[in-house]
């Protein structure tokens, strides 16, 4: 192969897979959703299932539930529900999925992930006291009831410890933790969602406007593709095919017989060529093409030996009632024809014609010839 035919190769190897690399990239950026009022999730996130794995980075994966909704896996902290997804602020809003925020904050961790929190975070103290021992109609506003955490017999209470100092209320309470609590802008009510943050990627980079840079490389493909395209259809494919042609239907270049020549004709299916006495001309033969008969000689298909059924239509073999050919059932007085070598047997008229074109069985593709004929016995 020579250096041009290399260095088109490459082109078209490039022309051909360049389109799909640039669809794989642009595909990861389509956004996609669990079902209808989902965010849509792109680049630099992947939703499982969905996406293809060249898509997104490591850490930004999300899943859909059963019930077609988002799903974000923290690693030590369980699944929370996506809300929403603002890729221009890259921020995350999530909720707790049995709507309990307070109970995952308890056990929030974000490490192994790439998020941090974003929004106003507070710094919340839970407090474990006994039901008996609080009246929650006299209890102070400084401290907010977490009910989907209490029982009848415990009543967990949350105060602000930035802006407050805890106020006993009895001996009967206990302190569960401090964590940092989403809060509402406007006052210090516990939010029912948590705001992430993450860190920019280079997915973000193109959301922010560089998409610029990924136009113009399809534009370069583009640009570069089209022109080697157009050289590899008007010039190497013909080139191509001259080439192949060359070897099945060489150009007879004839040559004026001198006075010692003289014209040899070959009885043996060779092309005719001219021959000088004195050797100054080699020719070269080029032998006919023969056609090629792929079926059996037709001594050979009548050779096969015949059925000729009855009315109690009688059979070599009771489970095979159907010509494999024609895919109808055999009838009394019709004429079947058995291949030896194989025992299948066929209507006749299906099989001569079968035989005709191919030298195999049309059930199990045993090759025919004339040495497979076994003298056979055929009762009826």
């Amino acid at each position: 192969m020579s250096s041009l035919e290399i260095s088109v190769s490459f082109f078209v190897v490039f022309l051909l897979f360049f389109p799909v690399l640039v669809t794989c990239r642009t595909n990861c950026r389509v956004p996609l959703s669990c079902g209808s009022g989902e965010p849509g999730v792109r680049a630099p996130f992947r939703l499982e299932g969905l996406h293809s794995e060249v898509c997104g980075y490591p850490g930004y994966n999300l899943s859909c539930s059963s019930s077609k909704k988002t799903i974000l896996e923290l690693p030590f902290s369980g699944n929370f529900f996506v809300q929403n997804i603002d890729y221009d602020s890259r921020v995350m809003k999530i909720s707790d999925p049995d709507n309990c925020l307070p109970r995952s904050l308890l056990n929030l961790s974000l490490s192994g992930s790439p998020y941090q929190l974003d929004g106003r975070n507070e710094k919340y103290t839970f407090l474990n006291c006994s039901s008996a021992s609080v009246d929650l109609t006299n209890i102070s506003s400084l401290y907010a009831h977490i009910q989907c955490l209490s029982s009848s017999t415990r009543t967990i209470l949350a105060t602000n410890v930035t802006t407050h100092y805890i106020q006993p209320l009895n001996s009967s309470c206990e302190l569960i933790a401090t964590v940092s609590v989403p809060v509402v802008s406007t006052s210090s009510e516990i939010e029912n969602f948590l705001q992430l943050t993450w860190s920019p990627t280079p997915a973000d980079d193109i959301s922010q406007g560089n998409i610029r840079r990924t136009m113009m490389l399809v534009v370069f493909g583009i640009c570069t593709g089209l022109p080697i395209l157009i050289f590899f259809v008007c010039f190497y494919c013909p080139w191509m095919i001259r080439s192949y042609r060359g070897e099945e239907h060489r150009l007879f270049v004839p040559v004026l017989p001198q006075s010692n020549d003289r014209l040899i004709f070959s009885s043996l299916g060779y092309q005719p060529s001219f021959i000088s006495a004195r050797g100054g001309y080699q020719p070269s033969f080029i032998p006919r093409q023969q056609p090629v008969k792929a079926g059996l000689d037709s001594s050979i298909i009548k050779s096969y030996p015949k059925i000729l059924l009855d009315e109690k239509l009688r059979l070599p073999n009771l489970n095979d009632t159907i010509c494999s050919i024609c895919i109808s059932e055999y009838q009394p007085t019709e004429t079947l024809k058995i291949i030896p070598s194989c025992n299948h047997y066929f209507h006749e008229k299906c099989i001569d014609q079968w035989l005709s074109m191919s030298s195999t069985c049309p059930v199990c593709r045993e090759p025919q010839s004339l040495q497979s004929l076994l003298p056979s016995v055929v009762s009826s």
